[in-house]
């Protein structure tokens, strides 16, 4: 994955190149993904609730190849949960969980949901 430009600080032009699983012909992306931060001042308990989201764009300097260029349009949304810890304890991955929703206007599969809730974990993991 390339970031192409940086459009402004939470937005960027990306373009991405799949690995090719055979016999299927290679993919890429090319696409625009913002983030923002979107605090929820009616619920008290979501912590961090932040939307990114992605949709193909075409571009001069990245002319179709020989992939088979992906056009998506995806909106991801994340609501960070902490349930209180014991008195005197700390904070640990046991009282964090996670609220993910997706909205695509393509298939999600279970391969690609798998290796989500996998970096989800990381982020949560990178977080301490």
């Amino acid at each position: 994955m390339e970031v192409l430009e940086v459009l402004e600080p939470m937005t960027v032009i990306v373009h991405q190149i799949h690995k090719r699983v055979w016999p299927a012909t290679q993919r890429d992306a090319l696409f625009w993904s913002h983030m923002a931060r979107a605090p929820n001042e009616e619920d008290p308990d979501a912590h961090d609730v932040w939307i990114v989201c992605n949709n193909s764009c075409d571009t001069p300097n990245v002319p179709l190849g020989k992939c088979v260029r992906v056009r998506l349009t995806v909106c991801l949304m994340c609501q960070t949960f902490v349930d209180p810890p014991q008195p005197n304890t700390n904070i640990t991955r046991d009282n964090l969980s996670c609220k993910i929703t997706y909205c695509s206007t393509r298939t999600f599969h279970v391969e690609a949901r798998r290796h989500l809730y996998f970096v989800v974990n990381l982020v949560i993991d990178d977080s301490f």
